[in-house]
């Protein structure tokens, strides 16, 4: 073979098959995908329930043969506060911002406005004033629709990758504040706050 021929082959072979050209063709380092914003930090809420409870309550009887109307002092027997709960530590402003979410996410799934943070239903007693039909036991109440939901607080880490959960807790408020009277023979709606008393106390 010539010397010609020889610097040929020299020059085509390191291009074509040489090991140090294929490792600089390799693959690049693999890239993460960017799932948040970096350091980032927001309040999860989930699904609300809503219950009614009564927090106040009297039982009477009327067997008198008439019709009577009476005003009631109904007792207190369980109160409702709109607060924010975990076993974290937050702070008053976080907490605040916790409830702020919570009270959007009862807005938009059940369509309530709550009470705001801090407020609780009535803790004297009630006055009620009903009026009885003869041959019946009757309870006097007042109630509100108590709605909780669980929440969450997520964190973004520093590169937008990851998110972290630091701190968990429920919310708790109410709405829909009544009060009334139920006959224990009667057959108030399911749902309402009469048939929540009559189930209770009758």
């Amino acid at each position: 073979m010539s010397l010609t021929r020889k610097l040929v082959l020299g020059a085509v072979l390191p291009a074509a098959l040489s090991p140090a050209a294929v490792v600089v063709a390799g693959t690049p380092a693999q890239a993460y995908e960017t799932m948040c914003d970096p350091g980032h930090t927001w309040t999860a809420v989930g699904t609300p329930s809503k219950v009614n409870q009564v927090t106040h309550k009297i039982v009477r009887e009327n067997y008198t043969g008439s019709s009577a109307t009476r005003t009631y002092s109904a007792s207190r027997v369980s109160t409702i506060e709109a607060s924010v709960s975990t076993s974290y530590t937050i702070s008053g402003e976080v907490s605040a911002s916790i409830f702020k979410a919570f009270s959007a996410k009862v807005s938009s799934s059940l369509g309530a406005t709550i009470a705001a943070k801090g407020s609780t239903t009535k803790t004297t007693a009630e006055s009620v004033t009903w009026t009885m039909k003869s041959g019946d036991t009757y309870v006097f109440y007042a109630g509100s629709r108590k709605v909780t939901a669980n929440w969450a607080r997520k964190r973004c880490n520093s590169s937008g990758t990851a998110v972290s959960t630091i701190a968990t807790g429920t919310a708790k408020s109410f709405y829909y504040t009544v009060e009334g009277g139920v006959g224990c023979k009667q057959a108030p709606p399911a749902g309402s706050m009469a048939y929540t008393a009559k189930a209770k106390y009758c």
